[in-house]
């Protein structure tokens, strides 16, 4: 489980500084909750660990299991992107 925490939401300010210029939209921490859900990385869940739609509600994130592999996969993370 991946929940929200400051940390993660200062994170985030902070990258946001970066693609801001690239962006029309507002910042919003939770925003990318629902997003990623739809690529698979993880699900949104509420405050009850209940998945969600509503990025409003989105408290911790789930991740995908092959996600997870893939991340700490030192192999995995030398690929260039395609």
């Amino acid at each position: 489980m991946l929940p929200l925490t400051p940390q993660i939401a200062f994170r985030f300010r902070t990258y946001w500084s970066i693609v801001a210029h690239r962006r029309n939209q507002k910042p919003g921490v939770r925003f990318p909750c629902t997003k990623l859900k739809t690529e698979g990385v993880w699900t949104p869940l509420d405050a009850r660990g209940g998945p969600t739609s509503d990025h409003k509600l989105a408290r911790v994130a789930r991740l995908n299991a092959g996600f997870v592999a893939a991340a700490n996969d030192p192999g995995f993370r030398r690929q260039p992107f395609v």
